[in-house]
């Protein structure tokens, strides 16, 4: 394969394809009905169970329980029912199809890559909140924190790591290529970061989830299948919700955590110019309007998640 070719995989020609305003339209209303129905059940459900069993909160179990359940057993299914409204433009990834197969060295190095771009995007994350720690005059928290904090290793593996490694490739990466691959790879890959940045809700996780978002729909689209991604979500995961807080507390293991975080970083730079340079670039768009970003932030279904997600932040920032 010549460098820089497209990744293979012709998307429909452009006569044939939905309007792509509307799509991501309708794609981003699914969203934000996901959104809404995820803080309002799990509102719902802690004021339930403060009411009736305050004693319940003080468990790590109660508290990633009241945080999963709504979203998954409430909102998820609203999603999917609204995400019917936005055309099918392809398939979804499926591992009988996948395109390429990825072996350790390769997964190794994508997981360097998005290290380097979490702590990237951390660190300038970090940077916006102490500025705006200044104006506010108290310190920006990120929720993160609160939730896993006072909860058990097996706890925030399975609902900090495991669960949400395989639910949110499947919305985020899965129902999205659905949706909009057939209007191109790159605005798939873009539209998934962006939507995935913005779910989180809060500034600390908005940028390196976007980059992260954008990394794991390039390996959806490379590969055809959902599981490597799912993989290399739950591994990071796991590095951040449960070996890192481990490790730093104490020196040692802080030093440990450091050295591993850098080492990580560098070689993951290093992979991905690499890659850029070698590897086949993601197709380009497809029946895309004159201003295609314009298209996607202004599209009205994609503008009230936008809202929505803006707002939460602001009340994150603002606490």
């Amino acid at each position: 394969m010549e460098q820089n070719e497209p990744i293979a995989g012709a998307a429909p020609a452009a006569a044939a394809l939905p309007d792509f305003k509307r799509s991501v339209g309708r794609l981003g209303l699914a969203f934000m009905v996901y959104m809404v129905a995820c803080q309002l059940a799990q509102l719902a459900c802690i004021s339930a169970v403060q009411l009736l069993w305050p004693e319940a909160m003080n468990s790590g179990w109660t508290v990633w329980l009241l945080t999963d359940l709504p979203l998954y057993l409430v909102a998820f299914p609203l999603f999917l029912l609204t995400a019917r409204l936005a055309p099918t433009t392809a398939p979804a990834p499926r591992w009988k199809a996948r395109r390429e197969s990825m072996g350790p060295k390769q997964l190794a190095q994508l997981f360097c890559v998005i290290i380097a771009v979490t702590y990237i995007g951390n660190y300038i994350s970090l940077g916006i909140n102490a500025l705006l720690a200044l104006i506010k005059g108290a310190a920006v928290v990120n929720p993160l924190e609160s939730v896993a904090g006072g909860g058990t290793l097996l706890a925030n593996l399975i609902f900090g790591a495991l669960v949400p490694a395989v639910g949110e490739e499947y919305v985020f990466r899965g129902v999205a290529y659905k949706k909009l691959a057939g209007f191109g790879e790159t605005p798939f890959i873009l539209v998934s970061g962006l939507v995935f940045g913005l779910f989180h809700g809060n500034l600390s996780q908005l940028i390196y989830a976007f980059a992260i978002g954008c990394v794991l729909a390039w390996l959806a689209c490379r590969t055809g299948t959902l599981v490597y991604g799912m993989g290399l979500h739950f591994v990071v995961n796991c590095w951040g919700i449960g070996i890192a807080p481990l490790l730093v507390q104490s020196e040692a293991g802080s030093i440990a955590a450091v050295a591993f975080i850098l080492i990580a970083g560098v070689l993951g730079v290093v992979f991905a110019v690499r890659w850029w340079r070698t590897q086949p670039h993601p197709g380009p768009g497809v029946g895309l309007p004159a201003h295609p970003v314009r298209a996607v932030l202004l599209a009205p279904g994609m503008l009230a998640y936008e809202l929505v997600c803006l707002a939460l932040i602001v009340m994150v920032i603002l606490m």
